[in-house]
């Protein structure tokens, strides 16, 4: 979920707000390409050494092969609207096409009328008088004043920080600011591919059931993790971000270049801050992909044993001992990676 941003930990010094940064110019790329010169040459050399330590860390495109010698495949999305990550590369096309079952990470269609209303009801977003505060949840201060610019942005108000539960800003401050240019116009990759599906006659799959974050986070006992989260994506907020940091990233992603990101963000965590940004990432981390991975699976595995169908996650979700093909190894699959054009050698 996190695969919009990955941040530097030279941040430009200024006066800018969170929002003023997310320019129609800074965002809208119209190319991607690798800037080394965004990066300390220390920071670039440790990045790669801690990315050749991830495990299946480069590539988006898998094959997965049950011992039965069903086949189904996945594939590492960006949660991002641009034109350039909506552009599919056409085996991953075709394979959508011909999918009996595409499963998305969330599938947010609604299913009853019950919930559509239900969507438009936001009174639990609300901070009832029992609920702490983000005020008083002891992040630092530049943190608190970078949401505060998102809230006004996205028209919540200036007075959005103290009304808000922890668990609604947590869920406001997920998306990317740059998506905003074309909200409700292009849909992010995700939907695209989960809407690709719909039209060819797949089945569509939901991982994880659409309030599953929101929950989770309400839970009086995830109160660090719910911190955790705020204080990661507030980061991503960072005004220092300039178009040749957004087009680096996506330069990565497209290039199959995934354990390089997660380097990128460990590093940056544990140099901007040390005391703590490690345990913030590590707790994000451990639920939004250690865990939320191993609801993924069990959602799909009866289908994957049977083939046939086409999972599409955010790639965060691939590498590392506990990602995706990682543990569908561990299930028996065979899982073999599909390397396309343009994309680095492991």
């Amino acid at each position: 979920m996190r695969l919009w941003l990955a941040l530097i930990a030279c941040v430009l010094a200024g006066p800018m707000h969170a929002q003023t940064w997310a320019t129609r110019e800074v965002c809208l790329l119209e190319e991607a390409q690798v800037h080394p010169e965004i990066f300390t040459p220390a920071f670039y050399a440790n990045m790669q050494k801690r990315s050749a330590e991830i495990p299946n860390s480069v590539g988006r495109f898998w094959r997965i092969t049950s011992v039965d010698g069903a086949v189904s495949h996945i594939w590492g999305t960006m949660h991002s609207s641009l034109p350039m990550i909506l552009r599919l590369p056409n085996q991953v096309t075709d394979t959508i096409k011909a999918a009996r079952i595409v499963a998305t990470e969330v599938d947010y269609t609604q299913q009853t009328r019950e919930e559509l209303s239900a969507s438009f009801t936001s009174s639990d977003r609300y901070r009832d008088a029992t609920e702490i505060s983000v005020r008083d949840m002891a992040l630092p201060s530049q943190l608190l004043i970078w949401i505060e610019e998102r809230l006004i942005g996205l028209g919540w108000g200036d007075e959005a920080l103290d009304y808000l539960s922890p668990a609604a800003l947590a869920e406001l401050i997920l998306a990317d600011p740059c998506g905003d240019f074309a909200a409700g116009i292009y849909p992010i990759q995700d939907d695209r591919i989960q809407m690709l599906g719909a039209i060819h006659g797949s089945k569509i799959l939901s991982l994880e059931a659409p309030r599953a974050l929101f929950q989770k986070l309400s839970d009086e006992s995830n109160t660090g993790l719910t911190r955790a989260m705020i204080a990661v994506y507030a980061n991503y907020l960072n005004p220092g971000v300039t178009q040749e940091m957004r087009s680096t990233s996506h330069a990565l992603y497209l290039q199959g270049r995934i354990g390089e990101m997660m380097a990128w963000d460990e590093l940056y965590f544990s140099e901007a801050y040390p005391e703590e940004g490690p345990d913030w990432l590590a707790r994000t981390n451990d639920y939004l992909l250690r865990e939320r991975n191993e609801v993924f699976l069990g959602s799909a595995m009866a289908d994957l044993l049977e083939g046939g169908v086409f999972m599409a996650v955010g790639t965060y979700h691939l590498p590392q001992e506990y990602g995706l093909i990682a543990l569908l190894r561990k299930a028996g699959f065979a899982v073999e990676r599909i390397a396309l054009e343009g994309e680095a050698r492991p």
